[in-house]
Parts: C-alpha cells; structure tokens; sequence
C-alpha cells in the first residue's frame, strides 16, 4: 500500500503561501523551424520562498556567493530555460530539483543566479 502525500503538498502549499513572496515565472517558447525559430516569453505569478545559501554549501564552482534558493509551489513546473523575476532581477536557472517522494510532486527546489 503507498502512500498518500497529498496532506504533505498541501502543507508544502500552504508554507510556501505563507512565508513566500510573489514572482514571475518567465518561460521562453519556440515555434517556427529550426532555422528561424520564433522565441517567445510568457509569464506566470508564483510564489517562492528565497533563502541564501550558507557559507559552508558555497565552493566557489557549483554555488557561488549571490546564489538564490527558490523554494516554489509544484503548480508551476520550472525549467531550466526559465527565469524568475523577483523584482527587477531576473535570475537564471542553474539547477532545478523536484522534490517528488512517490509520485507526488511536493514542490521544487530551484538554484538560481542573479
């Protein structure tokens, strides 16, 4: 018998609603052919919970001193071509993890750099 995570996401949603702040998700789309694709933007509102990494977890290569941790709701699923605006800063994806016990997605655990 699995088990059933879906109290564990709505706790999930309903910390990160709580404690988080509202951004932009900024997905970039392709259309047309390879050689003249169309590159387009679109936009969602999410929520995240911005965290600094610690200087411990920096090693100068993979974390750099600047790095974001973007704590986001599983509704919107980030790429790495995507973006998150906060503000005026746009940070670029550099990693992005789904925290997913079973076959529920919890949330996602993006890195993020400025």
């Amino acid at each position: 018998m699995a088990y059933d995570y879906s109290s564990l996401k709505a706790t999930a949603d309903r910390l990160i609603a709580r404690f988080g702040k509202t951004a932009t998700l900024v997905t970039r789309t392709k259309s047309g052919t390879d050689y003249d694709p169309t590159i387009t933007d679109s936009t969602a509102s999410v929520t995240v919970v911005e965290l600094n990494y610690s200087l411990t977890n920096r090693d100068g290569s993979l974390i750099q001193q600047g790095d974001k941790m973007f704590l986001m709701k599983a509704a919107a699923a980030p790429d790495m071509e995507s973006r998150i605006r906060l503000g005026s800063t746009d940070y670029m994806m550099v990693d992005v993890k789904e925290i997913a016990p079973g076959s529920t997605t919890l949330l996602f655990e993006v890195q993020a750099r400025a």
